[in-house]
């Protein structure tokens, strides 16, 4: 947790539906779980996302505090970013899908929890799994090591324990090549035709 945004540890990651879709004020953009595709064509955004199970999503001229999903490009890489009712991450078929879009374009993804200190993330390169981590932590503070497939990249710790999860998986990212989205970068939200209760 980035210490300028002066929330406790105790609390959940996701003070306000009011960050939904958008940067801290340190910056970061406010996502629990992306996916990172590279090479995907803009046109097979909606695709890629009905895939997933998200039918009826489409693009929405104005981000909403309901359920919705943003996708950045991001020099090659396209962003796509859940919203933190983790409607992405819960749909059924996401994970299917991220392992298909592999066998076509690099992919990396990355979860972390809302109010407790589980982490995950994964790397596809060429076709074949690189890296894949997950922790669990069912007791809020604690972290069990649930997957570690694949070669460490060079900034893993040996100690999984850390004070700032985003930072983490975002240091990850980067070290696969993908540029975070910034402010100034152009934010696409997407959503149901009509809105969840």
């Amino acid at each position: 947790m980035d210490s300028q945004l002066s929330v406790p540890r105790d609390v959940c990651r996701y003070p306000s539906k009011l960050m939904n879709l958008s940067f801290t004020p340190a910056g970061r953009f406010h996502s629990p779980f992306r996916i990172f595709i590279r090479g995907l064509n803009a046109t097979d955004h909606v695709a890629f996302i009905a895939d997933c199970g998200l039918h009826g999503y489409r693009r929405k001229e104005s981000h909403s505090l309901h359920r919705q999903l943003a996708i950045v490009s991001l020099d090659g890489w396209t962003m796509f970013a859940d919203d933190w009712f983790y409607t992405l991450w819960h749909m059924p078929t996401t994970k299917q899908t991220i392992k298909r879009a592999a066998d076509r374009f690099d992919v990396y993804y990355d979860l972390v929890g809302d109010c407790d200190e589980s982490y995950e993330f994964g790397y596809f390169c060429s076709g074949k799994l690189v890296r894949e981590v997950s922790v669990a932590s069912p007791h809020y503070s604690d972290q069990i090591l649930v997957t570690d497939d694949g070669i460490p990249f060079a900034i893993e710790t040996d100690d999984r324990k850390t004070n700032d999860i985003e930072g983490y998986v975002d240091a990850i990212a980067r070290c696969v090549g993908i540029r975070l989205p910034t402010v100034e970068d152009t934010v696409l939200a997407f959503g149901p035709t009509q809105e969840l209760g």
